[in-house]
């Protein structure tokens, strides 16, 4: 890196002087027209930046990257500086991270000759400090300059990087207060048999991967003597899939198998990340909410006729985020994934026990400042019959700002801009008890994570809160009427895939209905019928639907190992009898079932029977009655208890038992003619 002597800013009393001069050497880097404008050859980063500077401390620290992107080397090189006038509003703050100030002069405009050439494809470090003294004397408030750095070759600028620069001008009375949560979260990453399809979670967690960094962030704000409070929103199949790489696992790349042993790579840092955020949670600062176990989209769930499995969600979630990290999440505090809400899920969370919501920005409609000042921080949610809840809404400038896509390109630069949005927002109405709100998403780059959050743990203007501590410090207006939910645009599952879904798990409870004992895989099962509703099967069913075809098949599979054994025909040759049913049970497990005989041609004296398979073979008998003669049929159906039919067969029946009776009658009867008609051939008596 090369560093550069402090460069001294003019005193007060020569600002007229700078201000000629600035114009001066800023006359040959003015841009051309947009027309004759070709793409900028050098991709200015920033790597550092003293977040704000105050009358007591003035000095300005910079270090930017300059990475040449064209297909030529640059020489005549050099570093232009320029500080223009305060913005006073958020909309000029804005629109100084797109360009200069229409019609002023800068403040300050210095420039520094480098040496040698920047060749195709290579990086430079440059740095730079300010001596920014001279703005005490200008303002008496607090207020944010906007900063130009470029890249010159040939007196032409070939690279610029736009900053803000917060200056102020004694501490803060009365600082801005911010809920601020950090979601953790990863979709499922591996398929019905275990096996991870994507290394995504291993860059997570490898060096410069999003959650290494986010970790990083986090003990910065958890540990040490100065503890700052936030929300930390966790993502069970985060923790789940965490856990299965602890244990070892194997990932599918270009259809081979790659095989990582407990204890080493991604198994190793898995390990180290799950006890990381051990630590976090065990310090006592965050405030732990968990998602849905699958990371759900609310609106896709009752839209789509699976709001029952709802609270299994929400359960089956607090319980492995509180086994994992042995701590209990809130669940008074709840964030919707992905911020996807509806009534009818809002109305199960606040029946549920949720009071504070940390929704999104477009969750319900607020309607704008009259001065354009950033929207309330909270709003009243009317859930009946078991609200209210007090949703937490962020400021949808400043949320925009957080898009991971976006800071991916500069992640120090966004933490400052972020900052410099957030003093805007201050400087609305810095001597008004105010708030705001922010969450931090999932995926953000590891250089934005712990850059930012120093800027917010230490910004004097800032005072970060626990979400459940803001909402009852700035309650909602009790005058204003309840807000209203935007309508959800969140869009939902198919008929089809929310139908197999419903009949899978009415399969899976059959199943549960046979167990006498304890058996782990029902259970399992269930959670992949969990795994198989989380958000990231909306829109793509196909990858959803293979959990709920291994879990289907899996079931079916233990219920054709249960099943009635019968001889093709069975004779009787009396009137009543039994009839022997032989039922095998090849699972291991005991199972309860229920076996039935019917016929319309026989009574049944004891037509079902609900027996313990406690062995591999079982043997019922069947009492019954005979109504008439021949063969016939009966069928035997084996069901579960809760009455699913899982297996039947066929036998016949032949009775003998009436053609003996039907010989004895008609003997008889042959009798009785013979008898009557042997009476004509005896003698009468006459009269």
């Amino acid at each position: 890196m090369a560093t550069r002597p402090a460069l001294q800013a003019p005193s007060p009393a020569r600002i007229a002087a700078a201000l000629l001069a600035a114009a001066a050497v800023l006359l040959p880097a003015v841009p051309v027209p947009a027309q004759e404008q070709t793409a900028p050859a050098v991709r200015l980063t920033l790597r550092r930046q003293t977040p704000w500077v105050t009358a007591s401390h003035p000095r300005l620290e910079v270090e930017v990257r300059a990475v040449n992107e064209g297909a030529e080397p640059l020489g005549d090189l050099a570093l232009g500086i320029a500080l223009w006038g305060p913005v006073r509003s958020r909309s000029a703050y804005e629109a100084s991270l797109r360009e200069d100030p229409s019609g002023a002069l800068p403040l300050l405009a210095l420039t520094e000759p480098l040496e040698g050439e920047l060749a195709p494809g290579l990086a430079r470090d440059l740095s730079f400090r300010l001596d920014l003294s001279f703005l005490a004397g200008l303002a008496t408030q607090s207020l944010i300059y906007p900063l130009r750095v470029e890249i010159r070759s040939g007196d032409l600028p070939v690279g610029v990087l736009r900053t803000p620069v917060i200056h102020l001008v004694r501490r803060p009375e009365l600082p801005l207060d911010l809920a601020w949560w950090w979601e953790l979260h990863e979709p499922v990453r591996y398929g019905p048999d275990g096996r991870f399809t994507s290394a995504a979670l291993e860059d997570a967690v490898a060096p410069g991967g999003w959650l290494a960094g986010a970790l990083d962030a986090l003990r910065l704000l958890s540990s040490g003597r100065r503890t700052v409070p936030f929300d930390l929103v966790v993502s069970p199949v985060l923790l789940a899939q965490l856990q299965r790489m602890r244990a070892g696992y194997a990932v599918v790349e270009g259809g081979a198998v790659r095989h990582v042993d407990a204890g080493e790579g991604g198994a190793a840092r898995a390990e180290a990340a799950l006890e990381q955020l051990r630590r976090v949670v065990a310090s006592g600062v965050p405030a732990l909410t968990a998602y849905p176990f699958a990371a759900p989209l609310l609106p896709a769930m009752t839209g789509g006729g699976l709001a029952r499995d709802l609270p299994a969600q929400l359960d089956r979630g607090r319980e492995l985020v509180r086994t994992a990290l042995g701590a209990e999440p809130d669940a008074s505090v709840f964030r919707p994934p992905a911020g996807a809400l509806d009534p009818a899920g809002l109305r199960l969370l606040a029946c549920r026990g949720v009071r504070v919501l940390l929704a999104a920005p477009t969750s319900v409609e607020r309607p704008p400042h009259p001065l354009g000042f950033a929207p309330p921080a909270t709003d009243l949610l009317e859930a009946f019959p078991c609200g209210p809840v007090t949703a937490l809404l962020p400021d949808p400038a400043v949320q925009a700002l957080l898009d991971p896509a976006l800071l991916s390109a500069d992640p120090v630069l966004g933490a400052q801009v972020v900052l410099g949005e957030l003093a805007a927002i201050w400087l609305e109405q810095p001597g008004v008890p105010r708030a705001i709100v922010l969450g931090v998403p999932s995926g953000t780059p590891a250089g934005f994570a712990r850059p930012f959050a120093h800027r917010i743990s230490r910004a004097p203007f800032l005072r970060p809160r626990r979400a459940a501590d803001l909402a009852a410090l700035h309650p909602p207006d009790p005058e204003a009427p309840p807000a209203r939910l935007l309508p959800s645009r969140t869009p939902g599952f198919t008929r089809d895939y929310a139908e197999s879904l419903r009949r899978t798990r009415r399969l899976l409870e059959d199943y549960r209905s046979m167990l006498v004992q304890d058996d782990p895989l029902p259970d399992a099962l269930a959670t992949r019928l969990l795994i198989a509703e989380g958000g990231q099967f909306v829109g793509n069913e196909f990858q959803g639907a293979a959990f709920v075809r291994a879990v289907r098949d899996r079931l079916r599979a233990e219920l054709s190992k249960v099943r009635p054994v019968v001889v093709r025909t069975v004779t009787l040759s009396s009137r009543t009898g039994t009839i022997p049913i032989r039922v095998t049970n090849e699972t291991g497990h005991v199972l309860r079932v229920v076996v039935e005989l019917a016929s319309a041609r026989i009574g049944l004296l004891e037509a079902v029977q609900e027996v313990e398979l406690d062995r591999p073979e079982r043997t019922l008998l069947f009492p019954v009655e005979l109504r008439t003669t021949g063969r016939f049929p009966v069928r035997v159906l084996v069901r579960t208890p809760s009455g699913r039919v899982i297996a039947d067969a066929i036998l016949v029946v032949r009775s003998t038992a009436y053609n003996r009776v039907a010989l004895v009658i008609t003997l008889g009867a042959a009798l009785l003619l013979l008898a009557l008609s042997s009476r004509r051939f005896v003698p009468r008596r006459s009269t």
